[in-house]
């Protein structure tokens, strides 16, 4: 198998912000990864580490069969980023640093136009002018422009506009048709639910699960809040609570709230036989299955790598 990211017994400096612990991640080409971390620190501190921005205390980190390095960021036409603190130069013109980064790379000037105009970004404006967003404008534009095989990105979606993020998801898109190899660290799951055929949870420093979107969807699970229209009997509860999958059973009168794990077909027609007046569903998230899995030790419903 052809690896476009290798890492086997990471391990980051909590110090640092790269608080990774005997992390082992493969990477196929032509593979979309969402890193997802609530809390943002362990996403961030791999993606660190994979671009070489900060150095592991243990083990190996390679990107494109190559060691990381720093310097491959700004250079390597191979590689595209985005990240939230690198660094951009104020006193420049946008149109001039974008020209500048083409040119490093030996590709991508054609494409800052179109990019620019999809983006609505003023190309003329002085980098140290432009608020928060236009500048993720420019650090998209850079890391896409030239077509990368490999795709790193941090945080791309948290606090944009839903135009902005709608572009870079219709951009992630377009590059996963073209075959490049993209990972992306998140805080939401819902931010890659499109866009991510593997997901990776991070918790602590360690990975927690490692899976394909729907399998992960069904471990999570959902909380389940019910009211009844009228007193539920004892053979209904009783019923409820002998489900495999269901956990956390509270009632409360004719309300009945527990969390249901797995695949709902039998849930739903056990509830169909009961006089329901309300209900609601929601969808757990990935903090919930690490306090499921307190340890830190790594499972995996379903591995997209052998």
């Amino acid at each position: 198998m052809d690896r476009v990211i290798r890492t086997a017994a990471l391990n980051g400096d909590a110090a640092n912000g790269s608080p990774i612990q005997q992390l082992d991640l493969d990477v196929p080409r032509g593979q979309t990864v969402a890193v997802v971390d609530s809390t943002g620190v362990g996403s961030t501190g791999l993606i660190r580490l994979l671009l070489g921005l900060d150095r592991p205390s243990a083990g190996r980190c390679e990107m494109l069969r190559e060691p990381s390095d720093a310097s491959r960021v700004t250079s390597d036409p191979r590689l595209g980023c985005v990240t939230s603190d690198s660094p951009l130069p104020r006193r420049m013109a946008v149109h001039r640093h974008l020209d500048r980064a083409a040119k490093a790379r030996g590709a991508g000037a054609d494409r800052i136009g179109p990019l620019a105009q999809r983006l609505r970004l003023d190309l003329r404006a002085r980098i140290g002018d432009l608020d928060a967003e236009a500048l993720q404008k420019v650090r998209v534009i850079t890391a896409f422009m030239h077509e990368p095989e490999l795709l790193v990105l941090d945080e791309p979606f948290c606090g944009r506009s839903p135009r902005l993020s709608q572009v870079t998801s219709a951009l992630l898109e377009e590059a996963r048709a073209n075959g490049a190899t993209i990972l992306i660290g998140v805080r939401d799951l819902d931010d890659v639910a499109d866009v991510a055929e593997r997901i990776v949870v991070i918790r602590d420093g360690r990975i927690v699960s490692d899976s394909d979107m729907a399998a992960l969807r069904l471990r999570l699970g959902h909380q389940v809040d019910l009211r009844f229209g009228t007193p539920m009997s004892p053979a209904m509860l009783t019923a409820i609570g002998g489900l495999d999958g269901v956990t956390n059973l509270r009632r409360n009168d004719q309300d009945l709230s527990f969390t249901h794990v797995g695949h709902p077909n039998t849930l739903i027609k056990l509830l169909a036989r009961g006089d329901i007046a309300s209900w609601s569903l929601r969808g757990r998230s990935v903090e919930d299955l690490a306090v499921t899995h307190p340890s830190g030790d790594r499972t995996s419903d379903h591995r997209l790598t052998v």
